[in-house]
């Protein structure tokens, strides 16, 4: 399967295209994002790239700063362990399996993916959460539950916030209310 996806900010401050390829090889995201914060009159651009193997453990995830030059890697073996680019280890990240990259819904997908919950079942996993424009990860919890056939809760334990996730029947979303919107 490949596949273009477009999400609009529910707030009119921002706009995402994801190429997206499904294979027997794994999962390929490369998108583009761009946003601000009209509050403090700041805008950004950045890339990124997901990399998942055939059952969406994320193997690798990249993110460019497009107004910045910052970026940011880090490769995964979908057991939990994470190490540079260079190959040294980051056992500050130990036992994250997903990533959550702060301006995207895309990456909601890789969870509710990966563990195929049924109606009902609610899971509790470790995620390497990844801020923007900061490009500074740090781990938290996160909890999914599968309300119905296209309806997911998300509830971050970090900070209080949950929301019902509308998703299509391949897993993206289709409406994260009061932040974002699919367009395409």
């Amino acid at each position: 399967m490949q596949k273009i996806i477009r999400w609009a900010s529910s707030e009119g401050e921002g706009l995402e295209q994801l190429h997206l390829t499904v294979d027997d090889r794994g999962v390929r995201a490369r998108s583009v994002v761009v946003g601000g914060d009209a509050e403090e009159a700041t805008t950004w651009a950045i890339g990124y790239e997901v990399e998942c193997d055939p059952l969406w453990r994320v193997r690798r995830v990249k993110i460019w700063d497009t107004t910045t030059g910052n970026d940011f890697e880090l490769l995964a073996d979908g057991s939990g362990n994470w190490t540079g680019p260079d190959g040294q280890p980051r056992p500050e990240f130990a036992g994250c399996l997903d990533v959550d990259i702060r301006a995207t819904p895309f990456t909601n997908t890789l969870p509710v993916r990966r563990l195929s919950l049924k109606p009902g079942e609610t899971a509790s996993i470790r995620v390497l959460y990844i801020p923007l424009p900061e490009l500074d990860p740090f781990p938290v919890v996160q909890h999914y539950t599968k309300l119905g056939p296209q309806v997911y809760r998300y509830e971050s334990e970090s900070r209080d916030f949950v929301r019902d996730l509308t998703l299509d029947g391949e897993g993206l979303v289709i409406d994260y209310p009061g932040l974002f919107h699919r367009t395409l």
